[in-house]
């Protein structure tokens, strides 16, 4: 979230990152208006999001 919401931001640039902890947890921080991302976890079904929702 530093990187995103902060440094990325004083440098008046755009990104994003989809992360897996070594627990499998799964974040996917971004600061446009749209990233589009998936991910499955194993026993659920697939997750597809384009927006912050």
């Amino acid at each position: 979230d530093e990187l995103i919401f902060n440094k990325l931001k004083k440098m008046n640039a755009d990104g994003g990152v989809i992360a897996i902890d070594k627990n499998g947890n799964i974040a996917t921080p971004f600061n446009t208006t749209a990233m589009f991302r998936a991910y499955h976890v194993f026993g659920s079904e697939p997750v597809i999001k384009i927006f912050n929702n």
